[in-house]
C-alpha cells in the first residue's frame, strides 16, 4: 500500500511536467497493480469469487480470476486506455465525444465480465453486452447508411452464434449439467454441447462462413475498429475456447482445426487483393483469428494466449496508424491514392512500420516470438503437416500483403497530390501517449511474456532448418510482394473476396426471406386472426351488452369452468 501511495504522489507531480515520463509511470503503475493482484490470489489461494446463486437452476454466479483473465484485463486496460486517448484526438471537438467515451467504457466493462466469468450465466451478460455495444459503436455515424448496414450485419451474424450459445446452455441444463467454464460433460452429450458452443465461437471470432461481418464493420470509426475488431470483441470466442478446450469433443476440435486453417489462408489471400487500407487490416485480423483457432485445436493453449496478447498490441497500433492517414486524407481509405509519405507524419510512420513488421514476424519484435513458436509447434510433437503447410503458406501471404501495403504507401508516387499536403499537416500535438505505449509493447512485450509463459530452452532440441524457417517465410513473402509490385508476377490475378460475399449474402438473404415469410404467415393467420382478432370481436360483442346480461354471462362462464374442474378431479381419482 505504501508503494502505491508513493506512485500516486509521483504521478500527480509529473502529470504536467514530462509527458514521456508520465506515460512510462502509468504503464509501470498498471503492472504494479497487476503484480499485487496476482500476489494476493496466490497468497490466499483464491481463484473463484462467489457473487450470488441461482438455486432454481442449481448454479452459482462466480468469477474466475487466474493468470489468463488477470493478464487479459491488464491488456484491456493498456490497449483500451491508449485507444481512449487516441479517440480524443481523432474526434476532436465533435459534439458526441462524451457519449462515445461512455459507450467505449461500457464495452470494456462487459469485456472484463466476459473474460473473468466462471458461470455461463454471468458470461452471457458479458457476451451479449459486447454484442450490443459493438452495434452502437459500429453504427456511431448514423448519417452514413453503410455504417448502419454494417452494424446490423454484425448483429445478424453474431445472433446466429448466440443461438448456438443458448442451445448449449439449454441442452446442458436439461441433462443436469453445471454451467461453469471448467465443467466436464458426459461423453454421450459432449459432441452436441461442443458443436453448439462452436457455433458461438466461430461467429464471434469471425471464422470462415461467418467472417464477412468483420471487414464490413470497418465502416465504423477507426477507434472502434482498433478496440473491438483487433484486440477484444473478436477474440472473445478464442478466449472462451481457451477456457473450455479440455472438455471439447475431439471431432469438433478437428472441425475447428479445418475451419481455422481455411480462415487463416482465406483471410491472408483476401487481404492481398484489397486496396482499402482498413479492410486489409480487417482481413489480416480474420487470418490471425483463424491461426489462433487452428493452434488451439491442436492443443497449444498457452501459446495461443501468447499470440492473442501480442496480436492485440501490434494490431491496435496498426489500426490507429491507419486512422491517422485516413484522417489526414479526408477519409479516403484507398492506398493507391497514397504514396511517398514516408517523410510526413514520421511518428505515425514509425508506428505503422513497427506494427507491420510485428505482424510479419520480423525477428525480435513481439509478433516474432509467438509466430515463431507456433511454426515450431505445428511441425514439432504434434507432427501435423496439414497445419504446418497452411500456416507456412498463410504466413507467406501475410508478409506479402504487409510489404505490398508498405511499398504502395511509402515508396510509390502520389496519384492525388492534394493528399500529401493534408497528411503532412496532420498534427498529433501532445496526444502521443497512446503511440508511445503501444510501440513500447509492440517491441518488448514478446520478450517479457515469452520468459513468463515458457520456461523451456528451445535451442537445445530444435534443428537449424527449423529455426531459420521464419526467415524463409519473410524472404518468400517479400519476393512475392516485390515482384507483384513491379508487375512482374501475377499482377491483378488475385480477386478481392473470390465472390464469396455476393454468393453467400444472396443465399443468406433468400433463406432469411423464406423463414421470415413463414413466420409472418404463422403470426398473422394463427396468432392475430385466430386469437387477437377473434377475441376483439368477442369483446366488442360483450361490451355492447347491458350490465345485467354481462353479469349473467360471467356467472355462466364461471359455472362452466367449475363444472369442468370437478369433472376432471373426479376422473383423476
Amino acid at each position: 500500500m505504501f508503494i502505491i501511495i508513493i506512485f500516486f504522489i509521483i504521478i500527480f507531480y509529473l502529470m504536467n511536467k514530462n509527458k514521456v515520463v508520465f506515460t512510462m509511470l502509468k504503464i509501470l503503475f498498471i503492472f504494479l497493480i497487476l503484480f499485487i493482484f496476482f500476489w494476493i490470489l496466490e497468497l490466499f489461494d483464491m481463484k473463484i469469487l462467489f457473487l450470488g446463486n441461482l438455486n432454481f437452476l442449481n448454479n452459482n454466479l462466480t468469477l474466475y480470476m487466474d493468470f489468463y483473465s488477470g493478464l487479459f484485463v491488464g491488456l484491456l486496460i493498456i490497449v483500451g486506455g491508449s485507444i481512449l486517448s487516441y479517440s480524443k484526438w481523432y474526434f476532436g471537438g465533435e459534439v458526441g465525444l462524451k457519449y462515445f467515451m461512455i459507450y467505449m467504457m461500457f464495452f470494456m466493462t462487459f469485456m472484463m465480465i466476459l473474460v473473468s466469468s466462471h458461470s455461463f450465466f454471468l458470461l452471457m451478460v458479458g457476451w451479449e453486452g459486447v454484442g450490443i455495444m459493438s452495434y452502437l459503436l459500429i453504427g456511431w455515424w448514423m448519417g452514413r447508411s453503410e455504417a448502419s448496414v454494417s452494424a446490423m450485419q454484425a448483429v445478424y451474424y453474431n445472433r446466429l452464434g448466440d443461438l448456438g450459445f443458448m442451445f448449449f446452455m439449454v441442452y446442458a441444463l436439461y441433462f443436469g449439467g453445471k454451467l461453469y467454464v471448467d465443467s466436464y460433460f458426459y461423453s454421450y452429450i459432449s459432441f452436441f454441447l461442443s458443436f453448439f458452443i462452436m457455433i458461438g465461437i466461430i461467429a464471434k471470432s469471425s471464422q470462415f462462413i461467418f467472417h464477412s461481418w468483420l471487414p464490413n464493420a470497418m465502416e465504423g470509426p477507426t477507434p472502434v475498429s482498433s478496440l473491438l475488431h483487433s484486440s477484444t470483441m473478436v477474440v472473445a470466442g478464442v478466449f472462451l475456447l481457451i477456457r473450455m478446450i479440455e472438455s471439447f469433443n475431439i471431432l469438433v476440435l478437428e472441425l475447428l482445426m479445418f475451419l481455422g486453417g481455411v480462415t487463416m489462408l482465406f483471410g491472408a489471400v483476401c487481404a492481398f487483393g484489397q486496396s482499402d487500407l482498413k479492410k486489409i487490416i480487417a482481413y489480416s485480423t480474420t487470418s490471425q483469428l483463424g491461426l489462433m483457432i487452428l493452434n488451439l485445436s491442436i492443443g497449444n493453449v498457452a501459446l495461443t494466449f501468447f499470440h492473442l496478447c501480442m496480436h492485440a498490441f501490434f494490431k491496435s497500433m496498426l489500426f490507429m496508424g491507419a486512422g491517422v492517414f485516413i484522417h489526414g486524407a479526408s477519409n479516403n481509405q484507398d492506398i493507391r491514392d497514397f504514396g511517398n509519405v514516408f517523410f510526413f507524419t514520421k511518428l505515425c510512420n514509425l508506428g505503422m512500420l513497427v506494427s507491420s513488421f510485428s505482424l510479419m514476424g520480423m525477428p525480435f519484435l513481439c509478433g516474432y516470438y509467438s509466430k515463431d513458436l507456433i511454426l515450431e509447434n505445428t511441425w514439432g510433437p504434434v507432427m501435423n503437416r496439414f497445419s504446418f503447410f497452411l500456416f507456412f503458406l498463410a504466413s507467406v501471404f501475410t508478409v506479402a500483403y504487409s510489404f505490398r501495403m508498405i511499398f504502395i504507401m511509402f515508396s510509390s508516387f502520389m496519384k492525388n497530390t492534394k493528399y500529401i499536403k493534408m497528411i503532412g499537416q496532420e498534427k498529433m500535438g501532445n496526444n502521443f501517449g497512446w503511440f508511445f505505449t503501444l510501440t513500447f509493447f509492440s517491441i518488448l512485450s514478446g520478450m517479457i511474456l515469452n520468459g513468463m509463459l515458457f520456461k523451456v530452452i528451445q535451442e537445445e532440441y530444435l534443428s537449424v532448418s527449423m529455426k531459420i524457417s521464419p526467415f524463409f517465410v519473410i524472404f518468400f513473402g517479400f519476393l512475392m510482394s516485390f515482384m507483384i509490385y513491379l508487375k512482374i508476377f501475377l499482377s491483378g490475378k488475385f480477386g478481392k473476396t473470390f465472390y464469396y460475399n455476393p454468393l453467400f449474402h444472396s443465399m443468406y438473404t433468400f433463406t432469411v426471406k423464406k423463414v421470415t415469410g413463414f413466420l409472418w404467415f404463422f403470426e398473422f393467420i394463427w396468432v392475430e386472426f385466430m386469437c387477437v382478432l377473434w377475441m376483439q370481436k368477442i369483446m366488442s360483442k360483450f361490451n355492447s351488452l347491458n350490465m345485467a346480461n354481462r353479469l349473467y354471462i360471467m356467472f355462466l362462464m364461471l359455472g362452466f369452468f367449475m363444472l369442468l374442474y370437478f369433472m376432471f378431479s373426479f376422473l383423476c381419482m
